[in-house]
């Protein structure tokens, strides 16, 4: 099973280039069965995707709506068209995330081998799954990229949950949120074996690459 990890990046903050790097101290760690990129937006791009190291570079313009989409999409049909070689999942998450990839590759090895379909998992709210950690079987990424309207308003998690929802079903599965260095009280090695998202998000990031440190040393280490 080959899952590509596709990480959307860019934006004002000055913790950015931080979670960045925090990301490149695990993100690599196991390939092949793991490849994954970070995905920015450049408007003075020469072709509409270039890919540099780690980086996915998508043309057009560093904004929320539709950017997030945008380079989310270009990136998925890139890979579509075998450019990163074969894969069975994408994970698309965001910078202030930390995500246990071996343990999000055991529980969809778990669930395919008892038969059960996964095409559009992670933690639900209302009819879509949240864009800070959703996943995403090749087929469900093929009929996204067939049907969504690229220039909608909605944001990008409501908007491919509005676009998938009546093909492919959610496969509800929580994060932990981890909002503030109290919180990290509570992950104990229960929860680094349950949960495979971990939404690290403090008032205006002032601790979030604080806590997503201390997540991947309990984690990977």
């Amino acid at each position: 099973m080959n899952i590509l990890v596709i990480i959307i990046a860019g934006g004002s903050y000055p913790q950015y280039a931080e979670m960045e790097s925090i990301w490149r101290k695990y993100m690599h760690l196991f390939k092949p069965c793991f490849n994954s990129y970070f995905i920015f937006l450049n408007p003075q791009l020469q072709n509409e995707l270039e890919v540099i190291d780690d980086v996915i570079w998508v043309k057009g313009e560093e904004t929320v709506t539709p950017g997030m989409l945008l380079k989310t999409i270009t990136s998925m049909k890139y890979a579509l068209d075998g450019k990163f070689g074969n894969f069975d999942y994408v994970v698309r998450s965001n910078l202030s995330s930390v995500i246990n990839l071996p343990l999000l590759y055991e529980l969809l090895d778990k669930w395919n081998q008892n038969g059960q379909q996964v095409d559009y998992l992670g933690s639900q709210i209302e009819g879509w799954i949240e864009g800070s950690g959703m996943v995403f079987s090749r087929r469900a990424c093929q009929y996204l990229c067939d049907n969504i309207n690229i220039n909608t308003s909605a944001f990008e998690d409501v908007a491919i949950g509005h676009t998938l929802n009546a093909t492919y079903p959610i496969t509800h599965y929580p994060k932990r949120d981890i909002l503030c260095l109290k919180d990290l009280q509570g992950i104990n090695e229960y929860v680094i074996q349950y949960y495979f998202h971990y939404r690290c998000k403090s008032h205006d990031h002032q601790h979030t690459c604080t806590i997503m440190n201390e997540l991947v040393e309990r984690i990977f280490t």
